[in-house]
């Protein structure tokens, strides 16, 4: 099954201000008063940390949402988003977007109360400089997603001899393979995780057993078919498995009876030695 047939390439870019400023006159004051050098670099907090939580929250929501309904490509910062999952993503990120955007709206509102904060909690060392203007700093804010093709070994169009064209074409046909096996051993490796980390728990008659450790397993049994670009069905096979055996059980069952529990566990050790031998698991899956 040709990858760019059935996937995209999504390249996640989010800035914002850091809110921090380098002081070199406090840095050499206090290489001063411990008689030291070159002993490192004071950095000023220009914002309170709970001024600026509402919009880190959201940024870590994204960038984690953006890493579970993708998987790896290569090395140049786009994952891959298969065509059976771009509905669901897009809907997901432009979410994450409005709410980037709420809350840096209601940041930049609040501004000059904040500045105001800043200047009583640093005292001495603020100074109006570090801070940017409320139009300057709102640039500074930025939410891009960008969407592009999946190159192919027919790609090339340029001029060149055809024998260096053929030998261009084989090598990017072999970094395309190479990363095809590594997005699905990501895949694989996600669902062994889970399986892996439910058995640990099940195989622990004193181990606090909580209702998120099955409902995150059912979840990345229903995110698997929208991630598997290359059709595998083994993998495919395995996640139905995975999701009638390990995700369906209930939670309060498992906690409150021994012999479920200890029947779930063997299902699930079994499960996980199919997994090892059967589908293609990155290395530190199982760590």
């Amino acid at each position: 099954m040709a990858i760019n047939n059935n996937a995209v390439l999504a390249n996640l870019s989010i800035s914002v201000w850091t809110a921090r400023k380098y002081d070199e006159q406090v840095s050499k004051s206090i290489e001063s008063n411990y008689n030291a050098s070159r002993s490192g670099r004071y950095n000023k907090i220009l914002i309170g940390s709970e001024a600026l939580a509402g919009i880190r929250r959201t940024v870590s929501m994204a960038r984690t949402f953006h890493y579970q309904n993708t998987l790896p490509w290569m090395d140049n910062g786009g994952r891959l988003l298969p065509t059976a999952n771009y509905f669901e993503y897009l809907s997901g990120m432009e979410n994450m977007r409005e709410e980037f955007n709420r809350q840096v709206a209601k940041f930049l509102a609040l501004y000059p109360d904040h500045q105001s904060e800043a200047r009583q909690r640093l005292g001495p060392m603020y100074c109006d400089d570090d801070y940017p203007d409320q139009s300057s700093l709102e640039d500074r804010y930025n939410f891009k997603l960008q969407i592009l093709p999946v190159p192919h070994e027919g790609d090339f169009r340029v001029g060149l001899d055809e024998n260096e064209l053929a030998t261009m074409r084989e090598e990017l046909k072999q970094e395309l393979a190479s990363a095809s096996q590594e997005a699905m051993g990501d895949l694989s490796s996600r669902l062994y995780k889970a399986v892996s980390h439910l058995t640990d728990k099940l195989s622990q008659s004193d181990a606090v057993f909580r209702d998120s450790i099955i409902g995150n397993l059912a979840d990345i049994c229903e995110l698997i078919p929208r991630l598997n670009v290359t059709g595998d069905s083994r993998l495919e096979r395995i996640n139905t498995e995975v999701k009638a055996s390990l995700a369906a059980l209930s939670p309060r069952e498992l906690r409150e009876n021994p012999e479920k529990r200890s029947q779930a566990a063997r299902d699930a050790m079994r499960i996980m030695d199919k997994m090892k031998g059967y589908l293609p698991i990155n290395s530190g899956a199982a760590a």
